[in-house]
């Protein structure tokens, strides 16, 4: 685990620096893999975890819903701002890159959870590099 945190901190850098487009682009890439992969991870996730492979399809299809959502990054980084909140005063508020998160979920949906926590963190979020157990 400490392997994989490190890792994260030394690409935290570069990856804070990555354009929200190129992160977007990456998010499309990842969704076209999982759908061309959907058969085969649901096949696996039955050979490993003992479900069904209805339940393990589901589990996969719910974790691509995650990142389907999360190519909608270029409007889901917006900050926000207010005019007038008082005499003389505006607030701005701006998503920015914050370090590593950790993200130890439960085995029992070994797709959909990892990917909400992966994909949200990389994509979305303040927090930028992931290390995950």
């Amino acid at each position: 685990m400490q392997a994989a945190v490190d890792a994260a901190k030394t690409a935290f850098p570069t990856w804070s620096r990555t354009s929200v487009l190129t992160r977007q682009q990456i998010m499309f890439n990842f969704q076209n893999l999982i759908k061309k992969n959907m058969k085969v991870l649901a096949a696996n996730i039955t050979s490993e975890q003992g479900k069904t492979l209805a339940d393990a399809e589901g589990d996969v299809l719910r974790g691509l819903q995650v990142v389907e959502h999360c190519c909608s990054i270029t409007s889901l980084q917006l900050g926000e701002t207010m005019s007038d909140v008082s005499r003389d005063m505006d607030t701005l508020s701006f998503r920015i890159p914050l370090g590593v998160t950790a993200g130890i979920t439960p085995f029992n949906f070994p797709a959909m959870i990892p990917l909400w926590v992966r994909t949200q963190s990389l994509a979305r979020l303040s927090v930028q590099c992931v290390a995950l157990r």
